[in-house]
């Protein structure tokens, strides 16, 4: 990627040093400039039969590589070195081809023979992007680290280098870096979706490992600007899920809910959507809306691992609601059978102390009942002996009640948006 990204500085088709243009490499000139890659190939590769240029050979190596022929732009690129030997930007394309050959080494040979104060300006982000590429490939991610960051101390207003940063320091799981790098490039370049995303993700990947609390609620505060951004812009299903993903790792449950429900309009129906979007809902305190988006993922077959977290969200919520058996059937879906026997077992006690209540209840209700029988024959005794009953009840109606308490204290805990 970092090479790729170099495409994106050299300016492939600048005429460096005197040279006869005649028709096939000027012809070959407009086919590049056009996208006609193949077309380019064949120009130059007659121009450089007719009047082997240096040009002509670079521009015929730039083709070749265009097309994915790295070993022919080697072989290219290497004629335009050796006709030019003081070019650099000859030196740094053979540099980058070797790289897409898959001989990084044999790229940072020829970067590092190259006398770096004689590389013009305009080239050195080049020459920087294609040697931490190719010190990337060769697992030296410390090193291309050291390079990109040699060149950004000298010129941080290229986009190019601040995206090749994230993408090394994602290498490094350093999230936090990474995302300050492209948001950076995102900042330079707004219009770079691609590098937005990439600011946005490394964002949702980055954790509290190597992070405090507060930096990391500040990447994902920054990071919702910065996603909500890229929804408005370019509202398409892709963002819009994302702004929601990102609302709902920095806690912003309601909005999320909101971006979730714009990228189902626009097409995001799939189960993962409909999933996050019930996650934002529960999140949100709304239970019930949470459990019809679970149960409408479900009724879209997701995979097998995304089934298995909804039917545990759905448990949760069940437990939550004290439906037991309804959570003891979801987590039995999930996998996880010992909070299944668990639910089941506390359904069965927690539902015969409902009904050990309701009888008491009743018991005491018509007890109390007699209490005005009593009372009008004057049987202060058998009054006394009710009264006494009724307290040894409701006592026990208490005792109930303080467990059935307890238990939906207990599975309040884990109940979200409480």
């Amino acid at each position: 990627m970092l090479a790729r990204t170099a495409w994106i500085v050299i300016v492939a088709g600048a005429f460096l040093g005197p040279v006869i243009v005649e028709a096939d490499y000027a012809d070959g000139v407009a086919a590049y400039h056009r996208g006609d890659f193949e077309a380019a190939e064949q120009e130059f590769a007659d121009a450089v039969k007719t009047n082997p240029t240096h040009a002509a050979y670079y521009m015929l190596g730039l083709c070749q590589e265009r097309l994915g022929k790295t070993s022919e732009a080697v072989a290219s690129l290497s004629e335009a070195v050796e006709l030019a030997p003081a070019n650099a930007r000859y030196s740094i394309g053979k540099a980058r081809a070797l790289n897409s050959d898959g001989q990084p080494g044999s790229a940072i040979e020829e970067l590092a023979a190259m006398s770096t104060d004689s590389i013009d300006p305009d080239l050195r982000t080049s020459y920087a992007l294609v040697f931490a590429s190719a010190e990337l490939k060769l697992g030296q991610t410390e090193n291309a680290l050291r390079i990109l960051e040699q060149r950004l101390a000298e010129d941080a207003s290229d986009p190019s280098l601040h995206r090749a940063a994230g993408m090394v320091f994602e290498r490094l799981d350093r999230h936090g870096e990474a995302f300050d790098a492209y948001a950076r490039a995102c900042h330079l370049d707004p219009n770079n979706t691609a590098v937005c995303r990439a600011a946005v993700r490394s964002a949702l990947a980055a954790n509290s490992s190597d992070l405090t609390t507060d930096e990391l609620q500040q990447i994902r505060t920054r990071a919702v600007d910065l996603a909500e951004a890229l929804a408005r812009s370019s509202p398409a299903p892709d963002h819009l899920v994302l702004a929601g993903k990102t609302c709902l790792k920095a806690g912003q449950f309601e909005v999320a809910a909101v971006w979730f429900e714009k990228a189902t309009t626009a097409g995001a129906t799939e189960p993962l959507t409909l999933y996050y979007w019930g996650r934002s809902l529960a999140s949100a305190g709304n239970w019930s809306g949470a459990v019809e988006k679970y149960e409408n993922a479900l009724q879209l077959e997701p995979d097998e691992s995304l089934a298995v977290r909804i039917h545990g969200q759905l448990a949760r919520l069940a437990e939550c609601r004290i439906a037991l058996n309804a959570a003891a059937r979801h987590h039995r879906l999930a996998g996880n059978q010992d909070r299944a026997r668990e639910m089941e077992k506390l359904a069965t006690d927690y539902g015969n102390a409902l009904q050990r209540r309701r009888d008491l209840e009743k018991t005491i209700s018509g007890l109390r009942r007699t209490l005005p029988q009593l009372e009008e024959i004057r049987d202060e005794a058998g009054q006394e002996a009710i009264n006494n009953k009724i307290v040894v009840l409701e006592r026990e109606v208490g005792s109930i009640d303080a467990e059935l308490g307890s238990v939906r204290a207990a599975l309040a805990k884990s109940c979200p948006g409480g």
